[in-house]
């Protein structure tokens, strides 16, 4: 399944079945909350919810699919400490509104209205990727930019709608998540 902006947008504001209310909602004018306590199980709803990790196939037991499975785990794991590592570097754009957080909210995952399109685009949106993806990326931070971004091998090609940059401090050519 292509993992797109509008998918999760459509997953966490609409209401699902039996759930009366969209995982993410407005009680004020600055921001949006959640039932959800923190970002790790905000990031578990979406994988299992956007069928990116199947538990079904963690249960065969021939190698193939148990393994891929498992390393798609792996590699949730690392989304998850590379996304918590973003929301603290950028916590004031993330949590910081005009309004204070109200009191009974405050103990839940919420973010400011004006940040929630970065949050998809650029944190969501590349972390789902790295998970479902077929290969075991080592994303990082670079100064000055937006994104996750990876090393660049000297055999790939740039993908389209690409963006690459150079890391200043390495050397090393980087393309962005």
């Amino acid at each position: 399944m292509k993992i797109t902006t509008d998918n999760i947008i459509n997953f966490l504001l609409s209401k699902r079945g039996n759930i009366k209310q969209p995982y993410f909602f407005s009680n004020n004018s600055e921001y949006l909350t959640t039932k959800i306590p923190h970002f790790r199980r905000l990031m578990i709803i979406l994988v299992m919810g956007l069928k990116i990790i199947t538990p079904n196939l963690l249960q065969d037991v021939s190698d193939t699919n148990n393994n891929m499975e498992r390393k798609k785990i792996k590699r949730l794991e690392n989304a998850i400490a590379l996304g918590l590592e973003e929301l603290s570097c950028s916590h004031s754009f993330y949590f910081k509104g005009d309004v204070p957080v109200p009191e009974l909210l405050g103990n839940y995952f919420y973010i400011t209205k004006h940040s929630f399109s970065y949050f998809i685009k650029d944190l969501i949106v590349p972390l789902l990727n790295m998970v479902n993806s077929k290969f075991d990326y080592d994303l990082i931070k670079m100064e000055g930019k937006q994104g996750f971004w990876r090393e660049l091998k000297e055999d790939e090609s740039m993908p389209i709608g690409g963006e690459i940059s150079m890391n200043l401090s390495t050397g090393v050519k980087m393309i962005r998540m």
